[in-house]
């Protein structure tokens, strides 16, 4: 029958007491030690408490190695522990410090590329301007060259009236020149014809009178004609000039219009850059384009590469926690194989009395 009285604190002091001396606390020992008394079943939830919060000093004698052995070892198994958290935690720390960089890496791509695209939209637009430029300076290029061509055909025309007004002017003093010779000649056989024939002269003087005024009239009327011409030629500097001055006009705008081809020609070749530099843009986007899709699989394969040694992490605290398991069992087993051999070496004496 148990002694009453027996408390956790007798348990605990025999538990003690049994590993100081290199003994595994049971049942039955531990009532040996209180002098064969108290029962199983009182002392084996006590042992079970006492065990539960000494469980090192009870790896340590259930092993039957000593203490500073268990200690040296129980070092080398937490400093190898803690070596492979640090070794995961410096795993995880570049990982992490990679994601980051990637991440920046990313973002700055992803920035570079909306600089691309807005500067690409800018081309566009500025190529779409200098295309409206270039249209409107094709226009009026195709305006100045119409104004042109008709200049010059009025340049050809006044040109040409001047011409006629040249060949009258050529033609009227010929005539001019033939009426005073005709005149002459005349003056010259009316006075033939009056030495020879003083008798008819009066008869013939009124009609050379009347002929004289005819001729007179023809002659005023050429000498107007005459003066109207000279006036002409007197207007003729006036002509000369803004003939001159049409062609003056006509040689602004052909310089204008060589100024207007050389900028269509600038503009031109600046189209030309600028679709160049627009190539170069796109080549450059999808360049980018391509590093993004490498970092992104990049980022993948860590993050795979980072499941799977959190995944042999895991697998390895299991097998940790299964070789615990598996070395706790040993102990018990261990224990319960002593607690039997101290039964049997208890039982030979009692058997050779």
């Amino acid at each position: 029958m148990g002694r009453i009285g027996i408390s956790y604190v007798d348990v605990s002091q025999s538990a003690d007491k049994l590993v100081a001396e290199g003994k595994n606390p049971t049942v039955d020992s531990v009532r040996e030690e209180l002098g064969s008394t108290g029962s199983k079943s009182t002392l084996a939830p006590l042992l079970k408490r006492w065990k539960a919060e000494h469980q090192e000093n009870m790896a340590s004698a259930g092993v039957g190695m000593p203490s500073n052995l268990v200690d040296a070892m129980k070092s080398v198994y937490d400093n190898l522990q803690a070596d492979v958290e640090q070794r995961i935690a410096l795993v995880q720390d570049a990982h992490q410090i990679a994601l980051a960089e990637l991440g920046e890496i990313v973002q700055q791509q992803r920035e570079e590329n909306a600089i691309a695209v807005e500067t690409n939209a800018q081309l566009n637009e500025e190529a779409s301007r200098a295309q409206q430029v270039f249209e409107q300076l094709r226009a009026e290029q195709r305006a100045l060259n119409l104004a042109l061509a008709t200049a010059q055909a009025e340049n050809t025309g006044l040109l040409n009236r001047l011409a006629d007004r040249a060949a009258e002017i050529v033609t009227m003093h010929q005539q001019l020149s033939y009426a005073r010779t005709q005149f002459e000649h005349y003056q010259e056989a009316s006075t033939i014809q009056r030495a020879e024939e003083r008798s008819g002269f009066e008869q013939k003087l009124m009609r050379g009178e009347q002929e004289l005024a005819t001729i007179r009239q023809q002659s005023n009327d050429q000498q107007l004609k005459l003066i109207q011409q000279e006036n002409r030629l007197a207007q003729l500097p006036t002509l000369v000039q803004e003939v001159q001055r049409l062609q003056d006009i006509a040689n602004i705008e052909r310089q204008q219009a060589a100024v207007i081809g050389a900028e269509h020609t600038q503009l031109t070749f600046q189209v030309q850059q600028l679709m160049t530099e627009r190539a170069e843009l796109k080549h450059r986007l999808e360049t980018t384009q391509l590093a993004f899709n490498e970092i992104t699989l990049r980022c993948a394969v860590d993050e795979k590469e980072k499941w799977m040694l959190e995944k042999h992490i895991a697998e390895a605290e299991v097998k940790m926690d299964q070789l615990r398991e598996d070395k706790m069992g040993l102990m018990q087993e261990r224990a319960t194989l002593q607690a039997q051999a101290s039964a049997n070496a208890m039982q030979a004496p009692a058997k050779a009395i």
